[in-house]
């Protein structure tokens, strides 16, 4: 697989400290350039972030004189990790590459014929053979009247 180019406007921050608002972590990062986006990530529905961010600088050199100065400063006791962005996928091939995911029932077959090789082979030859189910089935009316009658004491 091929590696994702960088994007080289944004850096992507790591290790930043749970109490760390967004406004501490733009303040930090606007002493080397114009910010034009900071977000700190967070899981859906929940109020703390994960301990990463996104910085976006308006031109590439001041997000390229982060990465050099700020890399391993300081921030509330944490030694901020600063590296490049990579740009994202597209959101079409994001889309594509989802629905040609295969669904868990496909992934089930496709694990047990790595599994077993022969038994796929055979079933693949012989595709009116079905393999018993182990479902239980009730019995009938007649069938309950015929045991109760032949356990009578």
């Amino acid at each position: 697989m091929a590696e994702k180019p960088q994007d080289a406007r944004t850096v992507f921050v790591r290790n930043i400290g749970f109490e760390v608002d967004q406004a501490t972590l733009e303040a930090v990062f606007t002493d080397v350039g114009p910010v034009r986006q900071c977000f700190l990530v967070s899981n859906k529905g929940q109020q703390r972030h994960r301990g990463i961010a996104f910085v976006q600088y308006a031109i590439p050199e001041d997000a390229d004189r982060a990465v050099e100065d700020l890399n391993g400063k300081q921030l509330n006791g944490r030694k901020l990790k600063i590296e490049h962005a990579l740009k994202r996928t597209p959101l079409q091939e994001r889309k594509q590459k989802k629905r040609a995911q295969p669904d868990d029932e496909q992934l089930l077959q496709q694990q047990q014929a790595d599994e077993h090789p022969a038994a796929t082979e055979a079933a693949a030859q012989h595709p009116k053979k079905r393999q018993k189910t182990t479902t239980k089935q009730q019995p009938s009316a007649a069938a309950k009247q015929h045991t109760k009658e032949k356990h009578k004491w």
